[in-house]
This record gives structure tokens, C-alpha cells and sequence, in this order.
């Protein structure tokens, strides 16, 4: 705790001597100067599966109030903690006494990867920051307010080997199931790395899922791009069925995926027609809370009717207004970027307003140059396309 202490009151003399030399023309002092703190865990607890470091609060406030990141660096992988998440650790509690940064190594079976999946590295790693109360009560940030650095160190792996393209890190969730969540491979190929607010057991995997029925589609590129994301489905081992409907609890469900949002399971349902026991109710309340999603009338949500694109570019309109993206048209600019299409006038007029957003944003277009369908029912590849559409306008890539 007192070494924490001393190297964060150092580097703060650093950075001020820094600013000193910078002021009177020196900038190369700003070289001088890093900005995190790290520790080095010795090879010699390599082999450990589970390992932590300690360390008393007191000393993490040195270091969040020095600005400083605090990173725990490990032969397999290390953990960058900036300033704000750290202080966010300290303040889950209102006494800390400590706080705990854990990794716990997991191997392949273990871990439970999803179908389709090899594991990179030797291990997938379930990582840990907990704040300790005096009496020994442990708590953690749900979600951290800035984003942690993970790096999985790729020594030892064969990068001949594999296809680099379809290499990513996916996160296991609460219920089991997984998700992605990307990253990159460092220049010098030693590492790959990835940002996240939350802590979870991760796994830097090779994965790609190709269906036999969408080779030659026009939605082939759009359903690739999402199936290893594992934000779209199959129907069986490698079918997908582009050219099936698609029911309005199927896409929220593909909405709740894709923007990872957690599934909730309330003691009450919402919606009278999505009880506790159909197989969309989490997706379709986490839905509802996150406020991409609104009843039908009456208390129900119609989970099993088949959705229209302009029911469709509603939902989507919501979800860009949620996210702070909307395009804002008044109606004479909404009436414009309709104005290319012959039935623009089957529109509803309470989805008036969200297609025409979809359609300016340039997430939703027509069957045809001409005609947008908006009665018509989504098919998966169409809703496949918009999806990825939208991911790329909210940069979620």
C-alpha cells in the first residue's frame, strides 16, 4: 500500500515538473512522465489458476486522485484500470477498506465455449475488482463509468495457425450464454486486446458460423457479419431461413443482442400476453425497460405476430432517439425522404415519423427503388441488414 502510495506521489511530481518544463519550452519532459501504475505478478505464480492482489484503499484513492491507471499484469493476460473506475470501486461501499483484483484462469472445458468456438490461448480468464469492507464484505461496480483494457497475452500460440480475421474475445454472461465483444491484435502480434465496462469471465476464441442457405443471398455479407457476433441464430445446425418471416419478439430479442443489453426476468410480467414461461420474455422486458419497445394496447405485446417494416422502423427510431443518434425531420424533410417511394402514402401515420428517420439515416431502404413496403412483413435477411446497418451508424463494430 505505501509503495502504491510513494509511486503515485512520484509520478504526480513528474507530471508537474512536466508541465513546469513545457511552460519554458522543454516539451520532452512530457516523455518522462507515465500514467499508470503496474504491477508485475512473478512468473513463479504462473502456473497458479487463481491469483490476487491486495491492496488498502487508502492507496487506491492516492492513485484515482493522482489520475493515474492502476494495471495488474499477469504472464497470460493484464488488466488496465483507469482512474475513474478505480474510484468507481471505491465508491460502491460506504466504508472500503481494501480493494481486490483478482484473475482466475479457466480452461476450455471449463469455461463451456459456445458451439463452433476454439479457444486461442490456453485459458479463458474470469477477472474480479472488489472493494472489501473492514468486516470482510465484498461488492463490485455492476458497470464501470470508463472502460477497462484487457490484453490476452498470445505467447506460445501459433498465429500460422490460425485465421486471424476470425479471431475475437466473447464475455459469458450471467444466464450462460455468451456474447461478443471484439478487440484487436497488437502490431507486434504478441497480444490482443480488448475495452469493456464489466468484469466477466472472457475467452479469446476463433469462430465463424456460415449457413448453407445463404450462400449467393443479397443478405449473405449483413448475415455473416451478425451470426459471429452470435446476434442472429440458425434454425438448425446451418440453416438460417433468410427468407422467412420474423415475429416482433424475434426482433426484439435481435435488438436486446445487439446492443447487449442485459435480459431481465421481473416477478410481474408487463405485457399480459408474454407470461414467464415464453421463451422471449426476458429479451422482450429487457426490451420494454430499455425503452426500445412498446406495447400493442391493452397490456399485450403481440410477441407471436409477425412484425411489418414499419413496425420495424419504429422500434428502430425509438432505439436512435435512446441512444442519442436520432435524425430529426420536420415534416416537410420527413415527407422528402419518403418522396422516392410510390406507396410512401401506406404509411401510418403514428410510424410516419420513424421510417422516415430509418430511411434518412440510411438504416432502412426499399424492396426496391421505388417501393418501401411498409405493411409488408420483415423477413430475417431484411432484419439482419438493418441491424447491421444500425450497428455501423451507432459505431458498434
Amino acid at each position: 500500500g505505501e509503495i502504491l502510495k510513494d509511486q503515485a506521489g512520484a509520478l504526480k511530481n513528474a507530471s508537474q515538473l512536466a508541465e513546469k518544463l513545457q511552460k519554458i519550452g522543454v516539451s520532452e519532459g512530457t516523455a518522462l512522465v507515465k500514467d499508470e501504475l503496474v504491477v508485475e505478478v512473478p512468473d513463479a505464480f504462473a502456473k497458479k489458476s487463481e491469483l490476487s492482489t491486495v491492496f488498502p484503499a487508502s492507496a487506491g484513492r492516492e492513485v484515482a486522485e493522482a489520475g493515474l491507471s492502476f494495471t495488474l499484469r499477469e504472464k497470460e493476460v493484464s488488466l488496465r484500470l483507469p482512474a475513474e473506475a478505480l474510484k468507481a470501486v471505491l465508491g460502491v461501499l460506504p466504508e472500503v477498506a481494501q480493494v481486490e483484483v483478482s484473475v482466475k484462469k479457466v480452461d476450455g472445458a471449463q469455461a463451456g465455449l459456445f458451439e463452433g468456438a476454439s479457444l486461442v490461448t490456453k485459458n479463458a480468464i474470469d477477472l474480479e475488482v472488489c472493494a472489501l469492507t473492514p468486516e470482510g464484505k465484498r461488492e463490485k461496480p455492476g458497470a464501470f463509468p470508463e472502460r477497462l483494457a484487457i490484453a490476452f497475452s498470445l505467447e506460445g500460440a501459433d498465429l500460422g495457425k490460425l485465421d486471424l480475421s476470425k479471431l475475437a474475445v466473447y464475455r459469458k454472461k450471467k444466464d450462460g450464454s455468451w456474447e461478443f465483444v471484439g478487440g484487436s491484435l497488437s502490431a507486434d502480434g504478441k497480444s490482443f486486446t480488448f475495452e469493456t465496462d464489466r468484469l466477466s469471465l472472457y475467452a479469446l476464441a476463433e469462430f465463424w458460423k456460415a449457413f448453407k442457405d445463404t450462400e449467393g443471398h443479397w443478405a449473405r455479407e449483413a448475415i455473416d457479419f451478425l451470426a459471429r457476433r452470435l446476434i442472429i441464430r440458425g434454425v438448425g445446425s446451418d440453416l438460417f431461413a433468410p427468407d422467412e418471416k420474423v415475429t416482433r419478439a424475434q426482433f426484439a430479442a435481435l435488438l436486446v443482442r445487439a446492443l447487449r443489453v442485459e435480459e431481465e426476468q421481473p416477478g410481474l410480467p408487463v405485457f399480459k400476453d408474454v407470461p414467464s414461461s415464453h421463451w422471449g420474455r426476458g429479451a422482450v422486458e429487457a426490451a420494454f425497460k430499455a425503452g426500445l419497445v412498446s406495447g400493442t394496447g391493452n397490456g399485450r405485446f403481440e410477441p407471436e405476430r409477425w412484425i411489418t417494416r414499419e413496425e420495424m422502423a419504429v422500434m428502430l427510431g425509438r432505439l436512435l432517439v435512446k441512444q442519442g443518434a436520432a435524425v430529426k425531420l420536420d415534416a416537410s424533410q420527413a415527407a422528402e425522404a419518403l418522396a422516392s417511394y410510390s406507396d410512401n402514402d401506406a404509411i401510418s401515420a403514428w410510424a410516419r415519423e420513424g421510417v422516415a428517420a430509418c430511411v434518412k439515416s440510411g438504416i432502412i431502404r426499399g424492396r426496391s427503388a421505388s417501393e418501401l413496403a411498409p405493411k409488408g412483413t420483415t423477413t430475417r435477411a431484411e432484419a439482419a441488414v438493418v441491424v447491421k446497418n444500425l450497428l455501423h451508424l451507432l459505431a458498434r463494430v
